[in-house]
């Protein structure tokens, strides 16, 4: 139905026994039909011989035993968009560059690409997603080739998403396949001229076949379009040759301009000399060899929006928790900031993006503060723009002023609900002040938005401290009530207690620091469905085989499983794809308690899905819980 390569390995390690088995099987119905026989031949007609139940088995069995790990790089050449890659090819080669790290072009077919002109039913949207849910599992797991075949699947059915060929020009590069790369990348820019992702994977490609003029172009314009650490890193990296590169042209530009000025000058004139195709790289350069973390520090506090900064952080003090890498909150006054109910004409949305350019301009030379004060006057000029808020509140983060970052991711999160760059700088910001809950929260959600590294690995980071602090509050809570408790056996019934202000999170509280491999079974027995597993039982008991890595029954009771034939409302639709997103952040921090638990959710408010079961299924195999698996 659809190959994986963990199902296939699982099969080729158990096809020896099962031969055995079915050998066995076969042997024993032989027998018995022989005996049939003989009885028939004495005048008994014996009764008809019941199907043995392991027959289908027998009838579908077909040779699986596959290696595919040693297959070939799947890629594919071709001229990239409107020939771009093989010009390109030729203006480098004029240098004589020796690049270190390059790889040879990748020669095979170009991946299947999408059909923009479609129209994308929500059928096909909805299977596209599942398509990238599954992909996005499959790259957590390492496995990149088939990630990348559910990431085709989501292009085939949303091939207007500029964000899967971007996803999956990621994977192609990871794989060393620069052309499939480029190929994804350049239908990604077409689709979004503004995709930061695909110029920056463009760019990475183009550095991988040596072409670092093209890559330098590429990766400057995607710092431009949307910062990121690992572009600008590659981008220092080759800016040094790339001077040169360009050094040499402009000297071959001169001499033959000087050599058309003689020829004038004689009276012979020259044919209009053609623009030489890299012109555009050589007007955008500029020096982007940063080093940002020496910057001096420039901050501002004022209340957080509705005092949150400070109310996390009283709740906070309860802990006595050491933090390392806080700083003291920022003092100054706040930062000017836009009115977002003016109406933005189309020069004052110009003003914004030629200051946004110049603030991208000085963060890659190193200038935060000029920086901050470029992307002020965007503000001041296109306040209705969330990203403008986020860019300028990663370097308040930058130059460790976490007051003034969480005011402008804030105003973010409330101009976009769905910021996932205001949620990850609000909760590394959280995180400098040491409101470990608080960036906890913030760091999660920016991944179940948007999944970035550095929001994963921070939430990682934090996780240990978190939990000590849950602790210590549940603690001091079943101690509360324990003396509440005595107090109305004794006859004093105390007054309503107030809400701790922590409240909020208890009630959301739900164990996430998970050690898979120590996590007790949590199981279901019973009988399975019509039997099933009891049957598989009787059946294999007949052959004595002993099986490695086999675990006991688990004989817990059964998990919650949804009613089929209730109608699923909208609001519930919701409700499970948001219990489905946590499930998947809870996984992808190891926590697969806590995701099953988010899996039911799912499951209860829209029991018609298959794939949630079948995801939840796949979590308590991890837990070594067939039965409940089955």
């Amino acid at each position: 139905l659809d190959y994986s390569d963990d199902a296939n390995e699982a099969l080729k390690e158990i096809l020896p026994k099962v031969k055995i088995i079915r050998e066995r099987r076969q042997a024993k119905e032989r027998e018995q039909q022989s005996q049939g026989k003989s009885k028939s031949a004495s005048g008994t007609v014996p009764p008809p011989a019941s199907k043995p139940p392991s027959a289908p088995e027998v009838k579908q069995e077909r040779p699986v035993m596959v290696e595919e790990e040693e297959e070939e790089e799947e890629t594919g050449t071709g001229p990239a968009q409107n020939g771009k890659t093989e010009n390109k090819e030729s203006e480098e080669s004029d240098t004589d560059m020796d690049v270190d790290g390059t790889v040879p072009p990748d020669t095979e077919p170009p991946q299947p690409m999408g059909d923009e002109n479609i129209e994308v039913t929500d059928e096909m949207e909805e299977k596209a997603q599942n398509a990238r849910d599954s992909a996005m599992s499959a790259v957590s797991e390492g496995n990149l080739e088939e990630a990348i075949g559910h990431f085709t699947d989501a292009i085939l059915n949303n091939p207007q998403s500029a964000l899967l060929y971007s996803k999956r020009a990621s994977l192609y590069l990871k794989l060393k396949k620069p052309n499939a790369a480029i190929r994804d990348a350049n239908a990604a820019i077409k689709l979004n001229p503004d995709s930061a992702q695909g110029y920056k994977w463009r760019g990475m490609a183009e550095r991988l076949l040596g072409r670092l003029d093209n890559a330098a172009t590429d990766l400057e314009k995607s710092c431009q379009l949307d910062y990121s650490d690992d572009a600008n890193e590659a981008l220092k990296e080759i800016l040094p040759k790339v001077k040169i590169i360009r050094e040499r042209r402009q000297a071959k530009e001169r001499e033959q301009q000087s050599q058309g000025k003689s020829k004038s000058a004689s009276g012979t004139v020259p044919p209009p000399a053609s623009k030489p195709p890299s012109a555009p790289e050589v007007k955008q350069e500029r020096p982007v060899m940063v080093e940002e973390e020496e910057e001096e520090e420039e901050t501002g506090t004022g209340p957080a929006q509705n005092g949150k900064t400070e109310n996390k952080e009283s709740e906070e003090s309860d802990t006595d928790m050491d933090v390392d890498g806080t700083v003291p909150p920022d003092t100054e006054p706040p930062q000017p900031m836009g009115d977002e109910n003016i109406e933005v004409t189309d020069e004052m949305e110009e003003k914004a993006q030629n200051a946004r350019d110049s603030a991208m301009s000085a963060v890659s030379e190193g200038n935060l503060e000029e920086a901050i004060g470029h992307f002020t006057d965007a503000i001041l000029n296109n306040p209705q723009s969330a990203l403008l808020y986020s860019k300028r509140a990663s370097l308040y983060l930058k130059l460790k002023k976490p007051n003034a970052a969480i005011r402008d991711t804030n105003a973010a999160i409330k101009l976009n609900p769905d910021s996932a760059q205001g949620y990850k700088w609000r909760g590394m910001a959280e995180r400098l002040l040491g409101n470990l809950e608080a960036a906890e929260a913030d760091l999660e959600k920016s991944c179940q938005l948007d999944y970035s590294d550095d929001a994963n690995e921070a939430l990682k980071e934090i996780l240990p401290k978190v939990k000590i602090i849950r602790e210590r509050r549940q603690a001091k809570e079943r101690e509360q009530q324990s003396q509440g408790k005595s107090k109305s056996a004794s006859g004093t019934v105390p007054p309503p207690a107030s809400k701790p202000p922590s409240a909020p999170e208890v009630k959301q509280e739900r164990p996430v620091m998970v050690e898979e491999e120590e996590e007790e079974e949590e199981t279901g027995t019973g009988p399975a469905q019509n039997g099933k597993t009891e049957n598989k039982e009787s059946e294999e008991s007949d052959t004595d085989m002993d099986v490695d890595g086999t675990v006991p029954p688990d004989t817990e009771p059964p998990q919650p499983m949804g009613d089929e034939n209730i109608e699923v409302t909208d609001e519930m639709e919701e409700k499970a794809q948001n219990a489905r997103d946590s499930a998947m952040s809870a996984v992808s921090e190891g926590n697969l308690e806590e995701a099953i638990g988010h899996f039911t959710d799912a499951i209860l408010n829209n029991p018609q899905s298959a794939l949630l079961y079948s995801k939840r299924a796949s979590l308590y195999l991890k837990l070594k819980k067939p039965n409940a698996a089955i």
